[in-house]
């Protein structure tokens, strides 16, 4: 599952919304993952923190104005793998300058764990 989270090629087969995603190298605190989105622009994205293979965090800030977080946790269970998301907001300009960013990965949250899950599993019994 982490190889795909950390795989930007990988997550438009997983995240209906997005249309690609570029990792600057190695996901390393510090580094970017640029988002391209089916609909709107392509943001810049810090790694905020990447512990492979348990968390992924990437934030977006508007300086002191608004910040989204992307987060995800991945933990091993009896029979595989489980994998959690987050989306935070903050700032006082967050319910104007993120808000709908974050609505729409909240929205489409489950159904793409489940799209990561499936492939995960699929690409696994692979090989």
């Amino acid at each position: 599952m982490w190889a795909l989270l950390v795989d930007g090629a990988a997550w438009s087969r997983w995240d209906d919304g997005i249309a690609w995603v570029v990792f600057e190298g190695p996901p390393a605190r510090g580094t970017y993952a640029t988002i391209k989105p089916r609909r709107g622009r392509q943001t810049a994205y810090r790694v905020e923190i990447v512990e492979p293979p348990h968390r992924l965090v990437l934030g977006l800030t508007f300086g002191p104005l608004a910040s989204l977080r992307l987060s995800w946790s991945v933990a091993a269970a009896a029979d595989g793998s489980t994998i959690e998301q987050r989306v935070e907001t903050g700032g006082p300009l967050a319910s104007l300058l993120v808000r709908r960013i974050a609505e729409r990965a909240a929205a489409a949250m489950a159904a793409n764990l489940a799209r990561l899950a499936a492939l995960a599993e699929k690409e696994d019994a692979a090989g």
